[in-house]
């Protein structure tokens, strides 16, 4: 019907849906609601055919596959931005000599002190990172973020996850 050039309100009445149900069916599919530049995507096809590529902002139209995909490249791009800002912070070699700064919840690898203290021997503003009791194995861990499980843990259930994903799918095939 959009390629025969009918308007919403007659596609309204054929189908005997609304005008901004299909409408919105259409935006899903092309982003836009003029029926001119569907049917330029559209071309010689079939409805849901030539479809536009999908900015992140519209990612709740993406497939979950499309949202695996955006998801994975969004994380390797923070890891990247992180990494070139430690190369490009001095604050490693500032603070090479302040054993401290590793214990002090105010310490940032990229900015450094948060608290804005000169160095970690003359700070007035040392807040110790509190201990954390891992539910899994019951040790006492340090570390900035609040977690439930300490990194050992986190790691053993990562591998335990990987080896029942790999017998449950081998038994699949």
């Amino acid at each position: 019907m959009i390629k025969s050039g009918y308007k919403y309100e007659e596609m309204s009445d054929v189908l005997g849906k609304s005008v901004k149900a299909i409408r919105g069916r259409v935006f899903d599919y092309y982003l836009t609601e003029r029926l001119d530049k569907v049917r330029a995507y559209i071309d010689n096809g079939q409805f849901g055919d030539n479809l536009p590529d999908r900015k992140i902002k519209y990612k709740r139209f993406m497939s979950d596959e499309d949202k695996e995909k955006i998801k994975v490249l969004l994380s390797m791009l923070a890891g990247e931005i992180k990494c070139v800002a430690k190369e490009n912070s001095n604050v490693e070699s500032e603070y090479a000599d302040f054993w401290q700064k590793e214990y002090c919840t105010h310490w940032d690898s990229v900015k450094g002190c948060t608290a804005n203290e000169k160095d970690c021997d003359s700070c007035t503003s040392f807040n110790r990172i509190e201990p954390q009791f891992c539910k899994r194995c019951g040790i006492t861990f340090y570390e900035r973020k609040s977690n439930d499980i300490c990194k050992d843990c986190r790691a053993a259930r990562i591998k335990q996850a990987q080896r029942k994903y790999a017998i449950l799918n081998q038994r699949r095939m």
